[in-house]
């Protein structure tokens, strides 16, 4: 149930899965305009597989409304509505559906979904006017984005979206015809943008926003382990290069270099790694945690030494952004190290705050975490500058404010 001030201004969140363990920025940034003068209301496509464990997760999801869970007659009945109540804006939003379908030339799946995405849309069109929203926000450029600029179309309302990555490196359908109707195309980093700008987007109409963090304040004195910890977390598939790492791990071990490795996170290579690691004779220095909740993510950091995430385009060509999880590891004032890949680098400066290696080569990030494990001054100095550059660019107080300012059309949008 929605708790809305009648004082503030109404604005809508619509996202592919909220609030998975994957979405956690997005609910944070819901929750942190709410602390400004917005309400928001909140629309998912999907029902989340994995849904995040914190109270506030509990909260999003109880206000939440599934597009795809709602009886199909809806999605006849709603079009009909719009046609009937306001003929002019069904009939533009019509024919850029007409124009999206042919700009794809030739028949394919994609003008069923297409369709389909615009009778969603008209449902959540129907929402948004219900609820009196001026402003609709948008995460991922794929799905979310195709239902959500043809519900703001109906709804004559502007919209915003943000671009991640694989939704625009791999699933990037429509993209400059969503930019050209969107009052914004909000992006996580430079690459995106430069990405977005080879694809014919004006550059005047992006802006970065990035997935903030909460930066911990304080400094950098834990106790290090005796046999030192490097960790690393995510979905165990080819883009997160954990079979670099442990390639990368097996060079240290045959140096005498002391150290374990903890791998957190569940895919479809595990049995693959875990044969790997057998190969190189390291399986016995080598954990798999398995999946960890979100909660418990935090204690997990505290007690690593290292983070590192070897990140790689796989063979489709997807690859991460800038992973959150680089941030949280920063914050919490680990030392990381990763790959030169998409925006990661505008993350993690080489050798100021943090170790890049280029993708897929193993002897490079081997010896960056012999760096690491073994610089003492060099650990502390990347900690230090690390943690001050998330406050700077990649804290979620910053971030929120950002996009706060574009909703309402406040101040410098370039940035």
């Amino acid at each position: 149930m929605n708790n809305h001030s009648s004082h503030k201004k109404n604005i809508a969140y619509l996202g592919p899965e909220i609030p998975a363990i994957s979405m956690t920025f997005v609910y944070n940034e819901i929750l942190g305009l709410e602390e400004k003068d917005l309400n928001v209301f909140i629309y998912s496509v999907h029902y989340p597989v994995v849904m995040a464990e914190e109270p506030n997760a509990r909260s999003i999801l109880s206000r939440t409304q599934y597009l795809y869970n709602l009886p199909k007659y809806k999605f006849i009945l709603f079009p009909v509505i719009h046609l009937i109540t306001n003929f002019r804006n069904f009939i533009i939003t019509a024919a850029k559906l007409l124009h999206d379908i042919f700009s794809l030339k030739k028949f394919s799946l994609d003008w069923i979904k297409l369709v389909y995405h615009f009778f969603i849309g008209s449902y959540l069109a129907y929402q948004l006017k219900k609820n009196k929203i001026f402003h609709l926000q948008i995460h991922f450029a794929n799905v979310p984005a195709q239902i959500g600029m043809y519900a703001a179309g109906l709804a004559g309302i502007p919209f915003t979206f943000t671009a991640h990555a694989n939704d625009i490196f791999e699933r990037g359908l429509l993209l400059k015809e969503k930019a050209d109707r969107a009052k914004r195309l909000i992006t996580i980093s430079e690459y995106n943008k430069r990405f977005l700008i080879s694809k014919g987007i004006n550059p005047g109409k992006i802006s970065i926003v990035r997935c903030g963090v909460k930066p911990v304040h304080g400094i950098d004195n834990k106790q290090r382990n005796v046999v030192p910890v490097i960790g690393s977390l995510g979905r165990l598939v080819e883009k997160k290069g954990m079979d670099i790492l442990i390639s990368a791990c097996a060079l240290l071990k045959k140096e005498g270099i002391k150290f374990r490795l903890e791998i957190a996170g569940d895919g479809p290579l595990l049995n693959n790694l875990k044969l790997l690691a057998e190969s190189m004779k390291i399986s016995n220095m080598v954990e798999f945690k398995g999946a960890l909740r979100h909660d418990l993510v935090f204690e997990w950091l505290e007690s690593i030494d290292v983070f590192a995430l070897a990140c790689k385009q796989d063979k489709n060509g997807d690859a991460d952004g800038i992973p959150v999880v680089l941030m949280e590891a920063m914050a919490h004032h680990v030392p990381v190290v990763s790959t030169f890949i998409t925006g990661v680098p505008e993350l993690i400066q080489h050798e100021k705050t943090g170790l890049l290696s280029p993708p897929e080569n193993v002897e490079s990030l081997y010896m960056n975490l012999k760096k690491i494990l073994t610089e003492n001054d060099l650990r502390k100095r990347l900690v230090n500058e690390a943690g001050k550059w998330i406050e700077k660019e990649f804290g979620q107080d910053v971030n929120i404010e950002r996009i706060y300012k574009i909703i309402m059309g406040k101040g410098n949008l370039e940035k």
